[in-house]
């Protein structure tokens, strides 16, 4: 992402022409991937936007104590990466996430639209190769408002203990937070 923090690692994402169908069909479900927590925010974020990424940064501004600025960054456009009608399209479907009837209704706010993405995914196993039958991380990320959006969360819980799944663990803290 650029982020301007070091040791930020890479995604772990085959090149499509190397997928074969049944990496097709587990990508499209996030599985034989590996994201960050910035980078999966980011491209949310991305979608917030209206399709634009942005480059992120951990500090806004840094000034001496004499009150000299030494860093003032301010948001910068990576590149397009979404045309807007299917970034509008994609937060709708995020929207209805948050919508009676979705994965991720716990994460609604009384008074702020949410658009959002549940997450439960198995953890790789090292031991046996392959994906862990008990071992998941649960998530959401989300943003809102929809109508202007002003930030993106995005919460992960690495092996929940009382459920699995990212709707029920962290959408609620989703939704604190964001409240």
């Amino acid at each position: 992402t650029g982020l301007d923090l070091p040791g930020e690692s890479n995604g772990d994402v085959a090149a499509p022409k190397k997928w074969n169908s049944v990496e097709l069909a587990t990508v499209a479900f996030g599985q034989g991937i590996g994201v960050t927590g910035i980078q999966l925010t980011n491209a949310v974020s991305a979608i917030a936007n209206g399709g634009d990424l942005m480059r992120p940064y951990m500090l806004k501004q840094v000034q001496a104590s004499n009150g000299e600025v030494i860093l003032d960054q301010k948001p910068t456009l990576i590149r397009r990466v979404l045309k807007k009608s299917t970034a509008a399209t994609v937060t709708q479907m995020m929207k209805r996430v948050t919508q009676t009837g979705g994965t991720g209704t716990q994460a609604a706010l009384d008074n702020w639209s949410v658009a959002g993405k549940t997450g439960t995914a198995q953890k790789v196993d090292p031991n046996e190769g392959g994906y862990s039958k008990e071992k998941r991380v649960a998530s959401f990320v989300g943003f809102t408002p929809v109508s202007e959006p002003r930030v993106t969360i995005l919460v992960v819980i690495d092996e929940p203990k009382t459920s699995v799944y990212g709707g029920v663990i962290a959408a609620p803290i989703f939704q604190k937070i964001a409240d």
